[in-house]
């Protein structure tokens, strides 16, 4: 059952958006307090204390890594980034055997416990962590940390904060009373988003595929209409915790901007899973092209690019779910990134430059583009797995 249909979801919510406001400890120690709490309500008190082992585990590393020296401090960041990937994955693996019914009841009550953490965003919050610190932005305290790793909030689809955004709000005060209009505002984008997942989703799966029937993803067709399925359903669920942070006051970064209105596929990257590419780029783009740039000097900028965006695609394929099918879907993007960057840069800004009117067609030609690429990327790779046709 979805999360947000559990009463004890909004309970917890409701308890969280009065007791936030008290000023009894530091905001961000006391909404982790209340944020284990809530886990604790909602999934057990296994899960929530799996997320408090691992967030103390993370804290002592990243506390080493700031007073080791550079070379070591690298060491450990390597070595902790391999040991959260085989966690990822073994936890994944776990997780699935749980619903294929492979545990029993005990085993898949421990079960749930790596389900947040192959699930929820967390393997990606914790690396985001970990590169903030190495970075120079403060570290919280383990209690702290667990509110930012699993906010109770943002289970099971995210998006994914940031880290130095919750360290700055760890530290600021309490979160005053919402006034009226922005009471308003979150209640409406709940409710939106709700919406979005429980109505317009769920009528769209129901009309497809039934109760229990696959996604059409054999034909193009199929596979278009199984996408606006998956944005539908993605984006309610992001658009709830977007409203409950708002109204919590805890730092939550909108997920969605119209990804169908985008008119190239790097705009598309700044309205499609928001959260997502703002990751890629902070922990993944931006340190591999500027590592490239240092080693070779700055003279091949179109070569560092392509490879730190075929990496970074790389992975997020990958971390979707570890095949080959998802290792070809990032592959890919990124070379169509590539491409699409280098013609932009080198002749399309040109060309509208000298003629007006190509810019002006763009905004009409440009979503249908990017529509017709991203669905024929994914049906000729990994829409089946995407939707788990092939389980």
């Amino acid at each position: 059952m979805p999360i947000q249909l559990d009463s004890h979801f909004w309970v917890a919510a409701a308890i969280i958006f009065v007791a936030i406001r008290l000023p009894i400890f530091r905001t961000g120690f006391w909404f982790g307090a209340l944020n284990l709490g809530a886990l604790g309500f909602i999934l057990g008190g296994r899960p929530a204390l799996a997320i408090l082992c691992l967030a103390t585990l993370l804290w002592g590393a990243a506390w080493a890594m700031e007073r080791l020296s550079e070379r070591l401090a690298n060491l450990l960041f390597g070595a902790t980034l391999a040991g959260l990937i085989l966690l990822f994955f073994a936890s994944k693996q776990l997780f699935e055997l749980g619903i294929a019914g492979s545990l029993d009841a005990r085993g898949m009550m421990i079960a749930r416990a790596f389900e947040l953490i192959a699930y929820s965003y967390l393997f990606l919050r914790a690396w985001d962590m970990l590169n903030a610190v190495r970075g120079g932005t403060r570290l919280v305290d383990p209690l702290t940390m667990s509110g930012f790793l699993a906010p109770f909030f943002m289970l099971p689809a995210g998006p994914i904060n940031v880290y130095s955004a919750h360290a700055a709000f760890a530290q600021g005060d309490a979160p005053a009373a919402p006034s009226l209009a922005v009471f308003a505002r979150g209640v409406e984008t709940i409710v939106i988003g709700l919406f979005v997942k429980f109505v317009l989703a769920e009528l769209l799966r129901l009309w497809v595929v039934g109760a229990t029937g696959d996604w059409p993803t054999a034909t193009f067709a199929g596979s278009a209409i199984t996408f606006l399925y998956i944005y539908l359903d993605f984006a309610g669920y992001s658009l709830v915790a977007l409203g409950i942070g708002g109204l919590l006051g805890v730092p939550t970064p909108r997920n969605f901007r119209w990804p169908f209105l985008a008119t190239s596929l790097t705009d598309f990257w700044t309205r499609w899973h928001i959260s997502l590419g703002d990751w890629l780029k902070r922990n993944l783009y931006f340190p591999i092209q500027l590592a490239l740039m240092r080693r070779t000097n700055g003279e091949f900028p179109v070569l560092t690019a392509t490879t730190g965006l075929v990496l970074a695609f790389t992975f997020a394929g990958i971390w979707h779910r570890l095949t080959l099918a998802f290792l070809a879907w990032g592959i890919l993007f990124g070379l169509l990134l590539s491409i699409e960057k280098l013609v932009q840069d080198r002749w399309w800004r040109p060309l509208c430059r000298r003629y007006p009117g190509l810019a002006v067609a763009a905004r009409w030609v440009g979503p249908v583009y990017v529509c017709l690429t991203v669905v024929a990327m994914l049906h000729l790779t990994a829409m089946a797995q995407m939707v788990g046709n092939d389980r």
